[in-house]
């Protein structure tokens, strides 16, 4: 075989092993897309629970305080 040949071969594997990266990196990087999605919704849903949650509490305190001063003249 020649060098001229080799060389062809070995270019076509690249090409090849390359695009099959590239069709893997594509696939990383809509998974990644779905991640980061996926992070911001349970980030949203955590600031919901905390200010659920903070409302609970400070409605909670209200309504102690304002038994504790209806029943104490």
């Amino acid at each position: 075989m020649s060098v001229e040949t080799d060389l062809s071969k070995h270019e076509a594997v690249c090409a090849e092993r390359y695009e099959r990266i590239k069709e893997h990196l594509d696939i990383l990087d809509a998974k990644f897309d779905h991640l980061g999605a996926s992070v911001e919704n349970f980030k949203l849903e955590i600031f919901k629970i905390m200010v659920g949650s903070c409302v609970t509490i400070i409605g909670a305190l209200i309504a102690t305080a304002v038994t504790i001063l209806t029943r104490h003249p």
